[in-house]
Parts: C-alpha cells; sequence; structure tokens
C-alpha cells in the first residue's frame, strides 16, 4: 500500500487514484486546477479517470454493484435502484421524491439484513441521489461488500466497538455514554438533528448560522421548512437572529464551531443566551475539532460530529455521532424525539474500524495542531499569500473563549488565499507536492480548491459570503513541519503574473475556466 506521507499523489499521472490506497477510499487524486473543473463540468476524461469519490456524492462502485444486484430482482428496465440502511431511511427517501418532483416511487425488501430498495423511474435518478448526498443515510462500501461476497457479518465485534466507541466520545464530550448515538456518516447526524428539532416546532424555519458545509444547508434547504441563512455569523448576523426569535420565526439554529472553510467561530455564548431565551435547540457541528479542545457544551443543546474525519484519520472509513447536552433545558424533549427516531444503522464492520482508527485520536490531533499552527503563522508571513484562515489568526481571542484549556491547539484545517489568486492559485495548486483531493483529516495532508468543488455553480454567491473562488482548503497531516513548509514554499515560488481583471458572475467562472 502507498504510503502518501512520503509518497504523496500529487502528479498528473496520479489523477483518479484513491486515497488512501484502499478498496475504500473516501477521497480520489484530482492534482491539477483543470481537473477540478473538469469534473464539475462532467469532463469523459475527468469522470473515466476516478476509481473513486466521497461516498455521499460519488456512489461507491461496491454499492453500485449491490444496486445492479438488486435491480436484476426486483427492477424493471425503466427503474433505477438505491440501497438503503433500513425500511425507513427507504421511505424518507421515498417521500422526498415525492415532495421534490411529485414523482411516486416503491420500496422493497432486498433480503439483505435490514437493507431496504427504492425503485424509481430513472428519470428521477438524480433527484434520489441528492437524497443520499444530503442525508448521509447511505450503505457503506464494506456492508455492500458484505452482502456481495456472503461474508459473515461482525456483530459481535461490532457491539463491542460501538460501545466503545460511545464511551470515547461520552469521555472528550464530558457527558455520560448513553447521551451518544452513533450514525453511517457526520450527514446523517446533522440530518437527524434537524428531525428531531423539527418535530419540536413543526413548521418553522431553523436557522444556519456562519457559512456551512455545503451539505448542511442543503438539508434545511430541501428537507424541512426551510431555512434562514446568515452566513457570516458575525454582530450584525446575530442581531437578525435575535430579532427572527423574538419574533417566534426559528425552530432550531445551526452553527459550525469552527466553520468549514473559512474556520470562523460564532459567540456561542450569545447564541446560546438566544435560543434558550426561545427555547430553540442550538445544534453545533463540531466535526473539526471533535471535542479535543473546544466544549461547545453548556451552549449549545446538541453537538454533531464527521467521525469520517480527524477521530478516524484513516480516509477509508465513515460515521458519524450526535451528542446530546444532559444540562440543557431541552434534554428531555430532545432526547424522548431522539428515542423515537433513532434506529443504528452504523454497520458493525465500520464500527470496528473507526473504534481501531480513533484509539489514538487525541495524541495524533494534538501533533497536527502544532504543525498546522506553526505553519500557517509562516504562510502568513509569506509575500504571495494575501490570507490565512485559521481560528489562531482570525479569530483566537473568540476560540479560546470556549476551549477547556489556556492553551489549546487550533485545529489541523485552513484555508488559503494567494495574491492574483485567479492566475497563482491554479499554478500553486498543481506545483504542490502533497495529496490534492476532496475531504479532510486524513493521516496524510490533503489539499484541495474548496470553492471549485463545493460551489461551483454559484461562485458569485459564495463571493458574497465572503469565501473566494480560488481559495484553497489545507487539511494537515502528521507529516513534518519541515517537510511540509519546503513543499509549501517550493509551491509559492510560481513567476508572478499580473491577474486579468475581471467582473461580475460571469468573470468569476472565466477567471477560473482561463486556466483550463
Amino acid at each position: 500500500m502507498r504510503d502518501l506521507i512520503t509518497s504523496p499523489s500529487w502528479r498528473e499521472s496520479d489523477l483518479g487514484l484513491p486515497l488512501p490506497d484502499s478498496g475504500h477510499a473516501v477521497s480520489v487524486t484530482m492534482p491539477r486546477w483543470r481537473d477540478v473543473v473538469g469534473y464539475e463540468e462532467g469532463e469523459q476524461r475527468v469522470l473515466d479517470a476516478l476509481a473513486c469519490g466521497y461516498p455521499r456524492f460519488v456512489i461507491h462502485p461496491l454499492v453500485q454493484r449491490l444496486n445492479h444486484h438488486i435491480a436484476q430482482e426486483w427492477a424493471t428496465s425503466c427503474e433505477a435502484v438505491f440501497a438503503f440502511p433500513s425500511a425507513a431511511v427507504a421511505r424518507r427517501a421515498r417521500e422526498y421524491l415525492q415532495r421534490r418532483v411529485g414523482a411516486d416511487s416503491r420500496v422493497v425488501d432486498t433480503g439483505f439484513g435490514t437493507i431496504h430498495a427504492l425503485l424509481c423511474d430513472a428519470a428521477h435518478y438524480d433527484v434520489v441521489k441528492s437524497f443520499w448526498q444530503h442525508t448521509g443515510d447511505i450503505v457503506s462500501s464494506r456492508w455492500a461488500e458484505q452482502v456481495l461476497t456472503g461474508a459473515t457479518v461482525p456483530y459481535g465485534a461490532g457491539t463491542q466497538a460501538k460501545t466503545a466507541l460511545r464511551a470515547q466520545l461520552a469521555e472528550l464530550a464530558g457527558v455520560a455514554a448513553h447521551d451518544v448515538l452513533l450514525f453511517p456518516t457526520g450527514m446523517a447526524a446533522v440530518a437527524f438533528a434537524h428531525r428531531v428539532a423539527a418535530a419540536l416546532a413543526p413548521g418553522r424555519e431553523s436557522c444556519q448560522l456562519g457559512f456551512p458545509y455545503v451539505d448542511t444547508l442543503k438539508v434545511q434547504e430541501k428537507l424541512g421548512a426551510g431555512v434562514v441563512f446568515l452566513p457570516r455569523g458575525d454582530a450584525a448576523d446575530l442581531e437578525r437572529l435575535e430579532a427572527a426569535t423574538a419574533r417566534d420565526e426559528i425552530g432550531a439554529v445551526f452553527t459550525e464551531c469552527p466553520a468549514n472553510p473559512l474556520l470562523t467561530m460564532v459567540d456561542l455564548a450569545r447564541v446560546g443566551t438566544t435560543c434558550r431565551g426561545g427555547r430553540i435547540p442550538l445544534v453545533v457541528d463540531v466535526t473539526l475539532d471533535c471535542f479535543a479542545n473546544l466544549n461547545p457544551f453548556p451552549h449549545a443543546d446538541v453537538a454533531v460530529v464527521s467521525l469520517t474525519k480527524y477521530f478516524s484519520g484513516a480516509g477509508d472509513v465513515m460515521g458519524g455521532a450526535l451528542v446530546l447536552n444532559p444540562d440543557s433545558p431541552l434534554y428531555e424533549p430532545l432526547r424522548r424525539q431522539s428515542e423515537h427516531r433513532y434506529e443504528d444503522n452504523l454497520w458493525p464492520g465500520d464500527a470496528v474500524r473507526l473504534q481501531t482508527y480513533g484509539a489514538d485520536f487525541r495524541e495524533r490531533f494534538a501533533r497536527v495542531s502544532e504543525t498546522t499552527r506553526v505553519l500557517c503563522e509562516r504562510l502568513a508571513a509569506h509575500p504571495k499569500v494575501a490570507a490565512v484562515h485559521y481560528p489562531s489568526l482570525t479569530c483566537r481571542e473568540t476560540y479560546t473563549r470556549y476551549c477547556r484549556s489556556a492553551e489549546p491547539g487550533f485545529g489541523g484545517l485552513f484555508s488559503l488565499e494567494l495574491v492574483d489568486g485567479a492566475v497563482n492559485a491554479p499554478q500553486f495548486y498543481d506545483r504542490l507536492q502533497l495529496c490534492k483531493g476532496p475531504s479532510l483529516g486524513t493521516n496524510f495532508t490533503l489539499v484541495c480548491p474548496y470553492t471549485l468543488l463545493a460551489h461551483y455553480h454559484e461562485l458569485a454567491w459564495a463571493a458574497s459570503c465572503g469565501v473566494n473562488a480560488h481559495l484553497i482548503r489545507v487539511s494537515v497531516g502528521l507529516e513534518s513541519l519541515d517537510t511540509l513548509w519546503a513543499r509549501f514554499s517550493e509551491a509559492l515560488e510560481v513567476a508572478p503574473i499580473e491577474a486579468a481583471v475581471f467582473e461580475g458572475v460571469a468573470g468569476e467562472t472565466a477567471a477560473v475556466n482561463a486556466y483550463t
């Protein structure tokens, strides 16, 4: 297996290779800026090269094989098939399809454990695919592999691993293990929190405070009563939130601490006070820290986290968790609604991997955080760097206010903007000798042009929220500081080229496409 710390996947010939070198990898190599653009525009050259992709966005080849296997038994030639982890999930997908386009579909029991399939008109494939992506209620590649091969399901080991996972996460969060719920992905935990909050305040919109990871916003837009989006999370947005809650318009508030990709922090105490005044659940996504430094409680009522990322580090298993705050005044109604709706869809084999990988999370994350802090300080002083988005540089006071330690770590993720980014960002990205692809939190450093991957078809909108089209996001791994600094320094030594001036959305898109 290729060691991506010592031999990163960054060359043009590496296009499409899985990251890591595993049949269950959650990322894929996109070594050149034009590859990212080609992927977003459906260029066949790029699509044909991809061995895999992030499993919520690109259905894993093993899951595709499982869908085909089910189709042979149950589907007509005009139907598309989606395997879901339970009957309840498949029914929610059916309701989503009906609500979005008014189309009917059918749910079948596949006979493969709890897996149920949704069969729909092939013309509606993309609609059901969006449910798969946004909710994260998916069948994992290892689960699909078990079904296809007939291997024994590791129920006993899985039960033990889940117990250990809940105990570890409870210790990190400072709660009891029974207040930790496990999910097949981090987004499944977010979507579950959204369903629970909606049950407490039917018909009310939720509020997204701060610019979020893309699917957190999509869940609120597409699966509920709507969303009030306050993208900057600053004082002005907090005043808008306070006014909306005073009018009883908000049913729940979602935010990330810190936020992806700008690594900002909202004033959790002020938001918590606002929410408590209206008995509104505050849901905080702590994926980028996983309770290592930050304590979202007592202000948050619910915390969600993707275990796929830093907790695992391996990059070849998915998982998520939701943690209830036992000291929240909303604890009892939230717990009742959670118990009523929860089903454990984390496949046992994935639980075993997560528990094994996550055992040394604290030690790994402390090392990554210290490397990242120093690297960001050096990059911020570089003349070709226009901005570094990292908590120690951009929101130290607010961040440390909610940390357990007076000298906390600041995490392993940062974002970078270059001087004359329209021209220099693509050149820098192409030259950087580190793994390049979607996702984050891997033990090897992983780089991507985040805005292109997440918001390619809405660049002007992202810019209006303060997210630059040429922003490059970096998830630092276990490489040494000296190695990383040498590679960043070399990539920054690009001959200066004066960027063309572009105006408006057409200009932003032109600046991106000009490089291709």
